[in-house]
């Protein structure tokens, strides 16, 4: 969940920087100690990465249009315009038009830039797409419409990613269960966008912890909820696993081991399910492909806590206990 803009120098120049300095582009809540790791290890593996966000997210895109001879006042008033959409009580009227004008100047970038340079090309589009689709949530307050269009260009930025800058290799996308997930009851998710062309290749991971706390959006710490006392808590099944070292645990759930073991650095063991293996038919396995309930994360923007797992994902890891990144 980086913007796609905001990463090409970052990898660009990753053998010169530090972890932390390829994180710059990073929304805030992802410039963690775990995803420093991460960097450290895609600069020693010498591994490509990539934003696919249509959300910008720093400031390097704007060094690039200039050392590639296009106009970079076009960031500056996209950086703007950006705070004016999000802005609350703010009218969309007067917005209305220098919001078009400047989604028409980046889609005439993108046609000029497109065989030269083609990765500002695919920017430029992402930048006219979020300010019309931002505009059209500042006149119609429509936020299913505004999330579903986020995730649709996340989606075509991911299969961009596929075809055009790293064609026949394998990606590994990074971003939030609701976002990468197969299926969505309720909302329109990147996951389910892209399942029709790249199902059959994906393998879709979600994580899910049984106790602890974590950060909200706002950074502030919030303890997780007790497991529901009435129905079917995904927390009930962490906490088997755990107490009895996942030897009875509900079906397919074990310990990662060998070349599935955590780090070292990790204290507490990772359960691991891999839901391809199992089907509603399987003894035991009902618990997933029925509503099971699930508190402390983000599902839709109806706050639903609850979820089909076997529909949203092909495996699922997990955790005892979590607590906030430390950053």
């Amino acid at each position: 969940e980086v913007g796609i803009g905001e990463q090409i120098v970052s990898d660009r120049d990753r053998a010169d920087l530090t972890p932390d300095q390829m994180m710059s582009g990073f929304f805030g809540a992802w410039r963690s100690s775990g995803m420093r790791d991460m960097m450290a290890y895609v600069r020693e593996s010498d591994m490509d990465f990539a934003g696919y966000d249509v959300q910008r997210t720093g400031e390097s895109f704007a060094t690039l249009l200039s050392a590639a001879g296009y106009n970079d006042d076009l960031e500056s008033r996209f950086r703007k315009l950006q705070a004016d959409l999000r802005a609350r009580g703010t009218d969309a009227e007067p917005l209305r038009e220098p919001a078009m004008i400047l989604a028409n100047e980046y889609r005439q970038l993108a046609e000029v830039a497109l065989h030269l340079h083609p990765y500002i090309s695919r920017v430029a589009i992402n930048r006219a797409a979020f300010l019309e689709y931002m505009l059209q949530w500042k006149i119609d307050g429509d936020w299913n419409r505004r999330w579903a269009a986020r995730d649709s260009m996340m989606a075509a930025n991911v299969a961009w990613l596929a075809e055009e800058r790293y064609a026949g290799r394998k990606l590994i996308v990074v971003g939030h269960n609701f976002h990468v997930a197969r299926d969505n009851e309720n909302e329109a998710v990147m996951g389910e966008y892209l399942e029709p062309d790249y199902g059959d290749g994906m393998y879709v991971l979600g994580f899910f912890s049984g106790a602890g706390s974590y950060a909200n959006n706002a950074g502030e710490t919030e303890m997780m909820e007790a497991p529901d006392s009435t129905r079917l808590d995904l927390k009930h099944v962490i906490a088997r696993a755990v107490n009895s070292g996942g030897d009875e645990t509900p079906v397919g759930v074990g310990a990662a081991t060998g070349a599935n073991a955590p780090a070292a650095s990790v204290a507490q063991p990772v359960f691991f399910l891999d839901m391809q293996t199992v089907h509603a038919t399987t003894r035991g396995a009902e618990w997933l492909f029925g509503d099971i309930i699930v508190n402390d994360t983000f599902i839709d923007l109806s706050s639903t806590n609850q979820l089909k797992l076997g529909n949203h994902f092909d495996g699922i890891a997990l955790l005892p206990a979590v607590t906030p990144a430390t950053h």
